[in-house]
């Protein structure tokens, strides 16, 4: 995310990932994570980095700590 790889970030993200909520405007497929971590996040905080704790998947759904 850093360095706005977006095939890095494509390469990790299920092309079937739905964002619920999301803001008004913004895809909630993996565009619109994409868009809103390059058009909101990057520019206002360049320097964060995430780190994923863990992932848990309990059939269809998946949580993230980070």
């Amino acid at each position: 995310m850093k360095k706005g790889n977006i095939d890095s970030f494509k390469g990790l993200i299920n092309q079937a990932f739905m964002n619920r909520p999301v803001p008004a405007g913004m895809g909630s497929g993996p565009q619109g994570v994409i868009s809103f971590c390059n058009d909101v996040l990057r520019p206002t905080i360049p320097d964060t980095i995430v780190t994923i704790h863990d992932q848990v998947l309990k059939g269809y759904m998946v949580t993230t700590g980070t």
